[in-house]
């Protein structure tokens, strides 16, 4: 199936190595593929570029005649075979894909299509020696129709079971980016002269997904990829394990560069708080823990290891046994932009050199989450029409900025303002938005230096889980400043009928703590 045209406008150790193969110009015109020429190009110049980890002598680069069968077949061989553990391996496929059966293939340039199984590149062979290889860093990006079926045969025929976001910290993994489910095509845009994921993955690279330490990571690259063309009719699939933080571009720290401009003479003291960071933050219930490994796993297990660092934060731990609670209690649990209900499975404790690590493993249920009361309802009231966008809308801002305020149940009557209210809150739904989360973070916990991520962490938390937004672009809590702290957010809503792109909420403004 091709590639289909849309109407859509829309530091790393040891060797480094990268096979880009991409199909233009196929014999028959009609198969012809304009944006892969550009994507090929592009994804070669940018790996090799002076922010890139790739050196341009370890690019390796197929195109049109030269990406046969057999030299597909050879560069794949060469590339994830020779491949030393310490090495880290980058394959990029672009062109046509097709499906017989069960078995999916990459379309090469001298490819049958009355014989796929014999001229085809088989997506279960490319898997084996994904799997084969002994880097390990490995990235596989496929970017054809039906590119999802690589992974079909390993859990199921439905792709989108994929687990989509892997938490890191280190710096080891094997991870697949597909374009799209093994039941959906890949789509080009004309008009951009790239394929949509493509595209994406481009502008990743090029540093629309570098985090504030200024790296592209995996994670926030596929992320980034993710937020930009998942859809109904195109969902990249992400298929994977990671142990850390796998860096594929560099762009400078910009917030360390930022405090440099402004105060160059300052005492290396003021580096501190950067130093004593022991790993992420999670909100798991209510309670947060710096977590020095975060692993999804694809059957919707999340798996935490934390190092306490007083005797509060392990008697929470310990509460969490299911020993003690059956593990039968959903949790709130959020991590950078993601968040999910939980329960816990197992807590079991490890010590080495008197260093003592909890680790807990956590299952995904998810029950009732995404689906607050309200914010898909058109409401009217005295006039005015709150569209599903706006009451979204008004619920970040009470989230967020504490405007509106809560109205006082003792005034609110039972007309217009009380509907109204409901609508913001959530009344009914598991997560309501009573309050302001920020400001009731301040007031509970302002005198801890970590105040803001413990207020990150939960409003990302209700943001999602009452379906405020789906996807979170941005979040960001600046410096307080004469008793107020400045916000910005973007946020993207869910895509509840696949002819109608999903809205964009922005917010910027100031919360006032007092």
């Amino acid at each position: 199936m091709a590639r289909r045209k849309s109407s859509i406008k829309a530091p790393v150790k040891g060797k480094q190595t990268a096979l880009v193969v991409g199909v233009s110009k196929y014999p028959n015109p009609a198969d012809h593929l304009p944006g892969v020429a550009t994507d090929v190009r592009e994804m070669a110049k940018v790996l090799s570029s002076k922010d890139g980890t790739f050196a341009s002598s370890g690019v390796t680069v197929l195109t049109d005649k030269q990406a046969t069968k057999s030299n597909i077949k050879s560069a794949l061989r060469q590339t994830f075979t020779t491949a030393a553990s310490g090495e880290t391996v980058f394959v990029y496929l672009a062109g046509h894909g097709d499906v017989v059966g069960d078995d999916y293939f990459f379309i090469s340039f001298d490819t049958d299509g009355a014989r796929l199984n014999e001229t085809g590149v088989s997506l279960k062979e490319i898997k084996t020696l994904f799997d084969q290889t002994k880097a390990r860093r490995v990235f596989l990006w496929l970017d054809f129709c039906h590119s999802g079926g690589i992974l079909a045969r390993r859990i199921s025929s439905d792709a989108r079971a994929i687990e989509r976001a892997i938490g890191v910290v280190s710096g080891e993994g094997r991870i697949i980016v597909a374009a799209c489910t093994s039941s959906q095509l890949a789509y080009e845009d004309p008009s951009i002269g790239h394929g949509l994921f493509t595209h994406a993955l481009l502008k990743g690279l090029k540093g629309e997904a570098k985090s504030a330490r200024g790296e592209v990571t995996a994670l926030s690259l596929y992320d980034y990829i993710d937020h930009e063309v998942g859809s109904t009719r195109q969902q990249p699939v992400f298929f994977g394990e990671m142990t850390g933080r796998i860096v594929l571009m560099h762009y400078g720290d910009r917030t360390i560069a930022s405090k440099t401009t402004k105060a160059p003479k300052k005492s290396p003291a003021t580096k501190k708080p950067i130093a004593k960071k022991k790993g992420d933050w999670v909100m798991l219930g209510d309670n947060f823990f710096q977590a020095s490994t975060i692993r999804h796993r694809s059957e919707g297990k999340i798996e935490l290891a934390i190092s306490p660092s007083n005797t509060e934060d392990e008697a929470a731990l310990s509460s969490l046994r299911p020993s003690q609670y059956g593990g039968r209690s959903d949790l709130p649990f959020s991590v950078n932009n993601d968040a999910h209900s939980v329960r816990v499975e197992h807590v079991e404790t490890e010590t080495t050199s008197g260093h003592q690590v909890w680790k807990v493993t956590l299952k995904i249920s998810d029950q009732q989450f995404g689906s607050g009361f309200g914010t898909e309802t058109t409401y009217n009231t005295a006039g005015k029409t709150y569209s599903p966008a706006d009451i979204a809308e008004l619920r970040v801002r009470r989230l967020l900025l504490n405007d509106p305020a809560p109205t006082p149940r003792r005034s609110r009557g039972f007309g217009d303002e009380m509907l109204l209210e409901g609508m913001i809150e959530g009344s009914g739904s598991r997560h309501s938005v009573k309050e302001c989360v920020i400001r009731g973070m301040f007031n509970s916990c302002g005198r801890n230096s970590d105040w803001k991520e413990f207020a990150r962490l939960r409003s990302v938390f209700l943001l999602k889980a009452t379906g405020t937004v789906e996807h979170i672009l941005e979040l960001k809590i600046g410096a307080v400043r004469g008793g107020k702290v400045s916000i910005s957010f973007r946020g993207r809503r869910p895509q509840r009928y696949s002819s109608v792109a999903p809205e964009t909420i922005e917010v910027k403004g100031s919360c006032s703590l007092d």
